[in-house]
């Protein structure tokens, strides 16, 4: 049994409809938080948990998606050393970067996604207008 209670625009709700949205805020606040301190991957996350509930209709969530998006690509590539050749003046050192061309794939996949999330938050402003 739901209990009904007036929400805050005076229409009956119920408590737990109320308490989804109450939950889709907070996961919206947390992915704001966790984008300020760089951990993107985890904002995304939190992103998707709050679009349960907010929907696509929210421009800035849509957004925060892009920005979350971006910023999983500014993670520094690493080259991983494989070994030395030579000596003296004519030492070369090898290195392995196919971790780096693997990486810069996935961004530009995130850089395609992310400018999808930006053109639909800009066809929602310009329709509600």
């Amino acid at each position: 049994a739901l209990e009904k209670s007036a929400s805050w625009s005076g229409s009956t709700t119920s408590t737990l409809t109320r308490g989804s949205i109450r939950e889709s805020e907070i996961a919206y606040n947390l992915g704001i938080q966790l984008l300020q301190l760089g951990e993107c991957d985890s904002a995304l996350q939190a992103f998707y948990v709050a679009a349960v509930e907010m929907g696509p209709r929210n421009p800035m969530l849509w957004v925060r998606v892009a920005e979350a998006l971006i910023g999983c690509c500014e993670t520094p590539a690493t080259d991983e050393l494989v070994g030395v050749i030579g000596r003296g003046m004519s030492r070369k050192i090898v290195i392995d970067n196919t971790q780096n061309f693997v990486n810069s794939v996935e961004s530009q996949r995130n850089i395609e996604l992310a400018a999808s999330c930006c053109k639909e938050a800009l066809e929602l402003v310009e329709a509600s207008r």
